[in-house]
């Protein structure tokens, strides 16, 4: 079966060469800088199918640690597919890239197609170097993508958010492992800039957040005797609605961009916003279940669920414990209210 298909993918690469008009009549030349998409380019793929057959059982092996041999095997891979065309090489590649579900491992395979291929030099003068400049492109791209969703403070467009920046973070921190980068070269202005730019994302993130849970769960002024007042939590509040959602997707989104955020150096704001919400929320559901066990609350119904909002909210930011000692109270203070004999 093998043969048998050698030779209809070599009969295909023909009639793309020949009639190519016929079998993509309606073809369009792709975009500058998008991979290539041409009659030419397919017909160029469908002559490396007896090599591809026997480089994909080891492609595994490529992606993570290598040993001489296999390393050796993958530098011949490519000296046989440049002798089919003098751009096989990168055909290869690319065809490999189709096979990988994490773009940034890849990088692997591409450094280690030569012995020099991880220094950024050589890289970027070989036909290799374009695989790199499509990641950095798409992290680009990704970036600004992350600007738009952020206005949207939904569940979903947390989610991407979360997406797209765990994306960049695993392509820059595998760039900074696999190559060796001039951080005044091209590739380097481009990798540090959206470091920049992410880190930025971030920051804002992290402060609507912290507005966010505010919103939900407010302060507000109390008298206390006399003129003198103190800030107390609003139990009037509704108890859902647009700000609760808002907040719940922002701290989830928080809570999930803790790897991403030691790559672009926010852990620590990260860390320090945890530990503000943790302190602000544990303090507003204490104090208003202080207030529902003295009988100062006029709707305890409506009180104990905005504290179940804040054991929401503790448990989204993995405050596991200080969510626990918040509903272990619900619990005490919705027994306390039962009728005796309930």
């Amino acid at each position: 079966w093998t043969l048998a298909a050698d030779r209809l993918c070599a009969r295909a690469a023909a009639v793309l060469r020949d009639r190519s008009s016929e079998v993509w009549p309606d073809f369009q030349r792709p975009a500058a800088g998008a991979p290539p998409s041409t009659p030419s380019e397919l017909a160029g793929c469908f002559d490396l199918t007896p090599l591809v057959r026997t480089a994909l059982p080891r492609l595994s092996v490529w992606l993570e640690r290598p040993d001489d041999n296999q390393l050796a095997g993958l530098r011949l891979l490519i000296q046989d597919c440049l002798a089919v065309a003098p751009d096989g090489g990168r055909r290869m590649i690319d065809i490999l890239f189709a096979h990988v579900a994490d773009a940034e491992r890849m990088l692997r395979v591409v450094t280690r197609t030569s012995r020099l291929a991880d220094r950024e030099v050589t890289l970027s003068h070989s036909d290799m170097g374009v695989f790199v400049e499509r990641l950095l492109a798409s992290v680009q791209a990704r970036v600004q993508g992350v600007a738009a969703l952020r206005s949207a403070l939904t569940a979903d467009a947390m989610q991407a958010v979360v997406d797209q920046v765990g994306w960049c973070a695993g392509v820059l921190a595998e760039m900074d492992i696999s190559l060796q980068i001039r951080p005044d070269s091209s590739w380097g202005k481009t990798a540090r800039m959206a470091r920049v730019q992410v880190s930025g994302q971030l920051s804002g993130l992290m402060k609507s957040t912290a507005a966010a849970v505010h919103a939900a769960l407010p302060m507000k002024r109390r008298p206390i005797a006399g003129r003198m007042t103190r800030m107390s939590p609003w139990l009037e509040a509704p108890a859902d609605g647009e700000p609760i959602e808002a907040a719940a997707a922002l701290l989830t989104a928080v809570a999930a961009l803790r790897g991403a955020a030691v790559t672009f150096g926010c852990e620590a704001d990260r860390a320090a916003l945890k530990t503000e919400m943790t302190d602000y929320l544990s303090a507003w559901a204490n104090e208003a279940l202080d207030g529902v066990a003295d009988g100062e609350v006029d709707n305890p119904d409506q009180a104990l669920r905005l504290i179940g909002i804040a054991a929401r909210f503790l448990t989204l930011i993995e405050a596991l414990e200080a969510a626990r000692a918040v509903r272990r109270r619900a619990a005490t203070a919705e027994t306390a209210r039962l009728p005796q004999g309930a």
